[in-house]
C-alpha cells in the first residue's frame, strides 16, 4: 500500500513540477489590501532582482461618486513576495531611481522624492500649471526630467530642488515617455491635439536636453505612449495610432511599433494584428523585448521586434513592463496587477526530442483555426488543448493514427478568448505550441 500511495505522490509532484516549468511562466504576485479598496499600478522599476516599487493608486470604496483615493508607492526587497507600502496625496505614474538610496516619483501636478531607499518620501515640487506628470527620466544624480500634460516638460540640474522648462520650438500637447540612452542623448513621445488631426510626436535632444527638436509627426489620430532605446541609434516608440487613407476614410491599428536605426531620422513600421494600444515596451537587449498592451496582453520579440509572440493574458490592461536582466521582469496593471517571470516568460518546453511537426494557422485566431501535425509513424496518438494551469479544456483526438500529415479545424464558441497549449502526445514523445482565442 505504502509503495503505490509513494509512487502516486511521486507522480504528483512530478506533475505539478511539470506543469509550474512549462505553463506558469508569468506568475501572479499578490499585494495585501483592504476588501474595500482597489489598486491601480502604473508603473515599475527595481533596482535588482529583488528590490523594487511600483506606483498608482488605490480607490477606496470603489463605485461610491466621488470615489476617495490615494497615491500608492509599494517596495519589495524579496523579489515581490511581500511589499510595503507607503502612500502620498496624488497619483503615481513614473517612478525613477538613480542609485539605491535616491528616487523620484511623479504623477498629477506633483513630484517626490526619497532618499533612504524608498522607506520615505517628500514632496519637492507641485506645479499649478502640470495638470498630469506621466514620465520621469535622470541621467545623473543633479539631472532629470519630468514632463506631462498640458504641453510641459521640465527638467533639473540640482537633484530636484528648482526646475525649468527647457527650449522646444513645437510643444505637444502631451508627453507620455522620457528616455536617454546618454547623458547627452534623448527622446520624448507624446501627441498633437489638432484640428482635424491628432500628430503622434517623436522629439530629441543632442545636448542633455536644453534643446529639443521634433523628428517626426505621424498625421493620424491617437498617439505614441512608449519609447525605449538600447542604444543612441536603435530604438522602438509604440501606442495607439489611426490615419486618414487617399479617401479620407479613418483606418486603425493600434499596435503599431516603429523601430529606427539610425537615431530617429528614419523609422521602420512593425505590425501587430490585435487591436489594443500599446502601453509599454522594454528591451533587455538590441534583440530580445517585450511590450504590454491595455487589453492585457504580453509579447515577446527575439529578433528586434521584427516579429512578436503573445506570452501571457491578463483581461485587464498592462500598463508598465520592466526587466531586470532576460530572465526576471515585471509587469503592473489595473485592479492590482502585478505578474513576474524568473525565465524570460519562455513558452512550454519539450519533455522529448520528437520529430512530429505541429503547426497551427492562424494564430491567434477568432472563430476557427486548423492544427496541422505530422507522424513518422504509426503511432498512438492524442491531441488536447489546456489551459495556462495544464488543465485539459479540450480533447481534440485519442486513437491510432497513420504515418503522415494529419489536420484538424477547432470552430468552438464555447472556447473562452485567452491562451491556451496544444498538446500533441506520440510514442515518441511530447510537442506543444501556444495558441491565442481572441
Amino acid at each position: 500500500m505504502s509503495i503505490i500511495y509513494n509512487k502516486w505522490f511521486l507522480f504528483f509532484v512530478i506533475w505539478i513540477f511539470y506543469i509550474q516549468t512549462t505553463f506558469s511562466q508569468w506568475t501572479s504576485l499578490s499585494f495585501p489590501s483592504d476588501t474595500d479598496t482597489t489598486s491601480f499600478f502604473n508603473t515599475a522599476f527595481f533596482l535588482n532582482k529583488d528590490t523594487g516599487y511600483i506606483g498608482g493608486y488605490i480607490i477606496i470604496h470603489p463605485g461610491y461618486v466621488p470615489e476617495p483615493h490615494y497615491g500608492a508607492i509599494l517596495k519589495t526587497e524579496n523579489g515581490g513576495i511581500n511589499w510595503s507600502l507607503q502612500t502620498v496625496s496624488k497619483y503615481i505614474q513614473s517612478i525613477f531611481f538613480i542609485n539605491n538610496e535616491t528616487g523620484y516619483a511623479a504623477g498629477d501636478n506633483s513630484i517626490y522624492k526619497t532618499t533612504d531607499n524608498g522607506n520615505n518620501w517628500s514632496k519637492i515640487y507641485s506645479d499649478s500649471i502640470m495638470s498630469y506628470f506621466f514620465t520621469t527620466f535622470f541621467t545623473n544624480v543633479d539631472i532629470g526630467f519630468v514632463a506631462g500634460s498640458p504641453r510641459r516638460m521640465l527638467k533639473t540640474i540640482d537633484e530636484g530642488y528648482s526646475w525649468f522648462v527647457p527650449n522646444q520650438p513645437v510643444w505637444p500637447s502631451y508627453y507620455t515617455s522620457i528616455f536617454f540612452p546618454t547623458n547627452q542623448i534623448g527622446y520624448a513621445v507624446g501627441c498633437f491635439i489638432g484640428d482635424p488631426l491628432n500628430y503622434a510626436i517623436i522629439t530629441k535632444t543632442i545636448d542633455g536636453g536644453n534643446n529639443w527638436i521634433t523628428l517626426t509627426s505621424f498625421i493620424q489620430w491617437g498617439g505614441l505612449e512608449t519609447v525605449f532605446f538600447i542604444d543612441s541609434l536603435k530604438g522602438w516608440v509604440g501606442g495607439s495610432i489611426c490615419s486618414l487613407d487617399s479617401l479620407g476614410s479613418l483606418n486603425c491599428n493600434f499596435q503599431n511599433i516603429f523601430k529606427t536605426t539610425d537615431g530617429g531620422v528614419t523609422w521602420d513600421t512593425l505590425t501587430i494584428d490585435f487591436q489594443y494600444t500599446i502601453n509599454d515596451i522594454c528591451f533587455v537587449n538590441e534583440n530580445t523585448g517585450y511590450i504590454a498592451d491595455d487589453k492585457g496582453y504580453i509579447y515577446k520579440t527575439k529578433d528586434s521586434g521584427n516579429s512578436w509572440e503573445v506570452q501571457y493574458f491578463a483581461d485587464k490592461p498592462i500598463r508598465a513592463i520592466y526587466c531586470i536582466d532576460e530572465n526576471i521582469c515585471y509587469a503592473v496593471g489595473d485592479s492590482g496587477l502585478i505578474l513576474k517571470t524568473i525565465n524570460g516568460g519562455e513558452l512550454v518546453k519539450e519533455i522529448k526530442n520528437i520529430q512530429e511537426i505541429l503547426s497551427i494557422r492562424p494564430n491567434p485566431f477568432n472563430s476557427s483555426t486548423e492544427i496541422t501535425f505530422s507522424l513518422e509513424k504509426l503511432t498512438n496518438t492524442k491531441l488536447y488543448l489546456t489551459n495556462i494551469f495544464g488543465i485539459t479544456v479540450k480533447e481534440l483526438i485519442n486513437q491510432r493514427l497513420s504515418e503522415g500529415i494529419h489536420k484538424i479545424t477547432i470552430s468552438d464558441s464555447a472556447l473562452a478568448p485567452g491562451i491556451y497549449y496544444c498538446i500533441l502526445e506520440a510514442e515518441t514523445g511530447m510537442k506543444a505550441i501556444k495558441l491565442v482565442k481572441l
